[in-house]
């Protein structure tokens, strides 16, 4: 074998004396799905698409679950969903990986359910844990105006953030939080996460972020970035937005590794 041959196989490989390989990559990837008025088959086949390790998606319905378990149960081996009939509340996690434990919690002060994963990949358990956050303009009060609604769940949106960054405050094992979020970055609910330890991951050195809605389904072009992948205890190297699908909204997906365990 040549110095330049064996010199290569080091870099891809790692040295047989046992120097550090590269991190072996994982991909996440976080879908709003639409409830009512979506293409499920053109949302079925951009998830197929992206191929990620782990999926969170939001407004499953019991018919979209159907079509998903049938087109998508080999290369999802593990799913689990918490799908309704109709409306915003579904939710599911589908997994190339073995699910060790699966349950939905209130996203407090709301009634809106998250799901929660733990994922094992290889010898490591990942948290994966998918958010529907209040949206814009969703009414408290028959009388609130259109103002007065949208300062209302900026606000509980900032407190679903506090309340998510308490729940898993003592959590060791990596986590990624994704889904819809219903705000930007700049907002104060995802600045909240991201100032207590959690990375977006349309920070990589690798990314084609942009706005995930409106999606597909609209005329209009997307014009907002309220769909994310964060994570803690991972580091993120690529991300990006896939222009697919039959949804109000676009996927976001973000590839990641673990960080090197203490």
């Amino acid at each position: 074998m040549s110095p330049t041959t064996f010199a290569l196989v080091l870099w891809l490989f790692g040295s047989p004396t046992g120097a550090p390989r590269r991190p072996v990559g994982h991909r996440a990837l976080a879908y709003n799905v639409l409830y009512d008025g979506a293409d499920d088959d053109a949302s079925i086949d951009a998830i197929a698409s992206v191929d990620a390790d782990v999926v969170c998606l939001r407004e499953v319905t019991r018919a979209f679950q159907t079509k998903a378990n049938k087109a998508l149960r080999e290369r999802y081996p593990h799913r689990r969903f918490n799908a309704k009939r109709s409306g915003t509340w579904g939710l599911a996690i589908l997994s190339k990986h073995p699910i060790e434990r699966f349950s939905t919690f209130r996203q407090r002060p709301h009634r809106l359910p998250a799901g929660e994963a733990l994922v094992r990949i290889g010898e490591r358990a990942l948290l994966v844990v998918c958010v529907h956050w209040i949206p814009p303009v969703a009414k408290h009060r028959k009388s609130d105006d259109f103002f007065e609604s949208m300062a209302k769940n900026e606000a509980m949106r900032a407190k679903q953030a506090q309340y998510l960054v308490k729940r898993y405050a003592r959590e060791r094992r990596p986590i990624l939080v994704l889904g819809d979020f219903n705000e930007s970055e700049d907002d104060d609910g995802v600045r909240y996460l991201l100032s207590k330890g959690y990375t977006d991951a349309c920070t990589a050195p690798s990314e084609d972020c942009g706005a995930t809605w409106p999606g597909a389904t609209s005329l209009m072009p997307a014009t907002f970035r309220i769909d994310h992948v964060l994570g803690r205890g991972v580091v993120f190297d690529e991300a990006g937005v896939v222009r697919e699908g039959g949804s109000d909204h676009y996927p976001v997906f973000a590839r990641f590794h673990f960080e090197t365990p203490r």
